[in-house]
C-alpha cells in the first residue's frame, strides 16, 4: 500500500526530490511513525533519515539511514531542486538549506495531497476511532459533576478502551459554553454542558461535539436549536465536486439571517490530522462539520459531526445522539 502511495507521489513531482518532514505524512507514505526527514527520490528507494535514537526501526521499501550530525540532511539534498512542506518545515532547517545554495519550491499541496481521499482501510480506521469516542459519550455522568471531573472521566475512560486523545477535551458548562477552546474549570454542571472530544485510533482521529441538558433557559434555547437546524442544512448540503467556500457561504448567509456573529470555518477535513484543508470536496473524503454559536453572557452551542461524502450526498458516520430538547 505504501509503496503505491509513494509511486503516485513521484509522478506528482515537480521537482528533483521532496522532502517531508510532517510525522503524520511520514506515516502515510512509509507506515512508520516516527520523526525525521523523508526524501523522495525519483529514480531511487525513498530515503528516511531518523536520530540513532530510534535505531528499532526497519523497512523494505525504505531505506534508513541515521542523521550523523545537522549538516547529514543538507549534503542529501545538495544539487537538488527540493520540493518541501511549507506548512511544517522549521525555519531554523530552512535557512540552513537555502544558505547552502539548495534550490526550495513550496509543494505542501503535492506531499498531501492523497491524504485527503480516505481508502477503504482508512475509512474502516476511522469508524473504530468513532466507535470508541461514541462508546466514551455513553459513558459519561454529568450531573453534580465538575467540568474537570468530567474532562478526567474522558481521559480515564480512554485509557481503559486502549486509545489515545485526539485533543484536550473540551468540557463547558452552562454560561462557559460561550468560549469556543474552553478550558474546563471547577464549574459544576447544572443544567447545559458541551462536551467537544475526539479518540485517536492508529493514528487516526475522531472529533465529535454533543450538547446535553436538564433544565434550559429560554435565551439559551433559541441558540442551541439555531445550531442544530444550522447544521442540518450544511450536511444536507454536502456533496461530492462542491467547493467548501461555497459551503462556508452558506453558514455565513444562515448565520447572518439569524444575527450570529460567525467565529469559526463551517468544519474541516480530518484523518491522521485533527484539523486539515480542503478545498473541493471528493468521494471518500471525510469532515467535521462543527457550526457554532456563541452568545456573550448567555452561552452558545456547537454539533459536531463526521461526516463522508459521496457522489449526491454526506453521509453522517457519528451515530450517537446527544439529548434532545425537554
Amino acid at each position: 500500500m505504501e509503496k503505491l502511495k509513494i509511486d503516485r507521489l513521484k509522478k506528482s513531482m515537480n521537482t528533483d526530490k521532496l522532502l517531508i518532514t510532517s510525522k503524520n505524512d511520514i506515516y502515510y507514505y512509509t507506515g512508520l511513525m516516527t520523526e525525521g526527514f523523508l526524501i523522495i527520490r525519483k529514480k531511487d528507494k525513498p530515503l528516511l533519515l531518523v536520530s540513532s535514537l530510534f535505531n528499532e526501526i526497519s523497512s523494505k521499501n525504505i531505506e534508513i539511514s541515521f542523521l550523523e550530525d545537522g549538516k547529514d540532511l543538507t549534503k542529501r539534498l545538495q544539487r537538488s531542486t527540493v520540493g518541501f512542506d511549507e506548512t511544517n518545515l522549521k525555519a531554523g532547517i530552512y535557512l540552513r538549506l537555502k544558505k547552502s545554495g539548495i534550490k526550495l519550491k513550496p509543494s505542501a499541496n503535492i506531499i498531501k495531497n492523497q491524504r485527503q481521499v480516505k481508502s477503504d482501510r482508512e475509512i474502516e480506521t476511522i469508524q473504530k476511532s468513532i466507535e470508541t469516542t461514541q462508546k466514551v459519550f455513553k459513558r459519561l455522568d454529568f450531573w453534580g459533576k465538575t467540568e474537570l471531573q468530567v474532562r478526567d472521566k474522558i481521559l480515564e475512560l480512554f485509557l481503559r478502551y486502549g486509545v489515545g486523545k485526539a485533543y484536550d477535551p473540551i468540557v463547558a458548562s452552562g454560561k462557559n459554553t460561550q468560549y469556543i477552546h474552553y478550558t474546563p474549570k471547577k464549574s459544576k454542571i447544572s443544567s447545559v454542558v458541551l462536551v467537544d472530544m475526539g479518540a485517536r485510533y492508529n493514528y487516526y482521529n475522531t472529533d465529535m461535539t454533543r450538547m446535553f441538558f436538564t433544565r434550559i433557559p429560554r435565551s439559551h434555547r433559541k441558540i442551541i436549536e439555531d445550531a442544530m437546524e444550522i447544521q442540518k442544512t450544511l450536511i444536507d448540503s454536502m456533496h461530492a465536486g462542491q467547493e467548501t467556500e461555497d459551503i462556508q457561504k452558506l453558514y455565513e448567509d444562515m448565520m447572518q439571517r439569524k444575527r450570529y456573529k460567525v467565529r469559526h470555518r463551517f468544519g474541516h477535513s480530518i484523518g491522521l490530522g485533527v484539523h486539515e484543508s480542503v478545498d473541493e470536496l471528493k468521494t471518500n473524503m471525510i469532515l467535521a462539520v462543527e457550526p457554532g454559536i456563541y452568545v456573550k453572557n448567555i452561552g452558545g452551542a456547537r454539533i459536531e459531526d463526521m461526516i463522508l461524502i459521496k457522489k449526491d450526498k454526506a453521509k453522517v458516520l457519528t451515530t450517537f445522539t446527544q439529548q434532545q430538547l425537554p
